[in-house]
């Protein structure tokens, strides 16, 4: 129950509003004052909830530890490829906000700050309350070929909970086996393949936007995706964006 107040006039203005001010419990109150202040607590509030939610919601989309506060702004530009990738993730990041159905591809050389770009591209989807999800290819097979043998989850369950990501962010393609020529899997490695491909058709399929990460040159990843998935992931004029500037984490020069 509210509390109940009465109020009495006082014959005062208010110095700061020229309003009559009024008498609440034996003190002078201005009402715009007292609206004023309730509504900047009410913001302050919102503002706490907001950055609680954000907290909860990064540490749920499973950033690494190494990259989890960084932003497209703190991307460091040193030269023209890398400003061109830094524009294409900004751009990426405007059109997901827009409900665009894209895909984006990063693909080159190790330690040209791939992961922090597409970091960046997942705290600014939290911001805009998207859900977001950072994984590797790894990780997705071990989910899916686990599954197998668990009575409490099954591979369509897999699959599905990765798909229901307004984006998802899958790091290190391309570190497992090709499949054979006749698309079928010939060994634990071609599984893995097949179990990453497959979380990528659903997500084709549930019109979600995703964004991938290797190591390999365009030609490569292509071969690894198969012509099927790579003309899908391609739609809507998503791009492929070559990083293949000097590694960072030697002392390379982009």
């Amino acid at each position: 129950m509210g509390i109940m107040f009465n109020f009495q006039k006082s014959n005062e203005l208010c110095p700061d509003h020229s309003v009559e001010m009024l008498i609440a419990r034996g003190k002078l109150v201005c009402p715009v004052c007292a609206k004023n202040s309730l509504e900047a607590s009410r913001k302050v509030d919102a503002e706490k909830q907001k950055q609680e939610w954000l907290k909860t919601r990064t540490k749920q989309a499973f950033f690494p530890r190494r990259h989890e506060d960084c932003t497209l702004k703190s991307y460091i530009v040193q030269s023209k490829p890398q400003q061109i990738a830094l524009n294409a993730s900004v751009q990426f990041a405007k059109d997901c906000e827009e409900n665009l159905i894209k895909n984006l591809m990063l693909v080159g050389s190790t330690g040209t700050g791939k992961t922090h770009l597409v970091c960046g591209i997942g705290r600014f989807m939290l911001r805009i309350n998207k859900s977001v999800r950072y994984i590797t290819s790894a990780e997705i097979s071990e989910k899916v070929i686990g599954s197998w043998g668990r009575k409490d989850q099954t591979e369509e369950s897999v699959i599905e909970d990765l798909a229901e990501y307004d984006l998802l962010i899958i790091d290190e393609i391309g570190l497992h086996d090709s499949l054979g020529t006749d698309g079928k899997a010939k060994n634990m490695n071609d599984l893995k393949k097949q179990a990453v491909h497959k979380v990528l058709f659903k997500r084709y399929d549930m019109m979600k936007n995703t964004v991938l990460v290797s190591n390999f040159t365009e030609e490569i990843l292509k071969d690894w995706l198969g012509d099927r998935l790579w003309s899908r992931l391609r739609e809507n004029q998503s791009q492929v964006i070559p990083c293949i500037w000097g590694d960072a984490r030697t002392g390379g020069v982009a």
